[in-house]
């Protein structure tokens, strides 16, 4: 589980050490995580879609958090990229290529009744769940 705690958390952040527990990468999501952290999600899931980081952040939100002294996400924000980050995560894990890994969370898939992966890892813990699911099924031959 440290490993995978360490794994998700270089995905957000160059800072080290960075939490190596689920109970530190709650906390820092709590806490909120710093903008940086939505932008490397946005630019390694959805680098062509302009649109997509509004998913996360209001556009209008993220203007003023921009603009603001502390730069953080809120804790909701903040559990949205980290849920995205960890589908990531395990996106990498299967495909081991981030083109592979990014054209499978992009495209509408049937057994999410044809909606994005990466929009439901957005949405809630359930969609989250549900996109790890099918991953998983890929990632020990059941087929994505």
């Amino acid at each position: 589980m440290e490993a995978e705690v360490t794994s998700i958390f270089s995905i957000l952040s160059d800072e080290a050490p960075g939490p190596t527990s689920l109970l530190g990468m709650a906390r820092r999501v709590e806490a909120g995580l710093p903008l940086a952290a939505l932008d490397r999600m946005v630019r390694a899931v959805a680098p062509d879609d302009a649109s997509f980081v509004a998913r996360i952040v209001p556009k209008a939100t993220l203007s003023r958090r921009r603009s603001a002294a502390s730069g953080t996400l809120s804790a909701e924000e903040s559990n949205k990229v980290a849920r995205l980050a960890k589908v990531w995560a395990m996106a990498m894990r299967v495909w081991g290529d981030e083109a592979d890994a990014r054209a499978f969370l992009s495209r509408p898939h049937p057994m999410l009744e044809g909606s994005k992966p990466r929009e439901l890892a957005v949405a809630s813990d359930p969609g989250a769940d549900a996109v790890m699911n099918i991953i998983g099924r890929g990632a020990y031959g059941g087929g994505v």
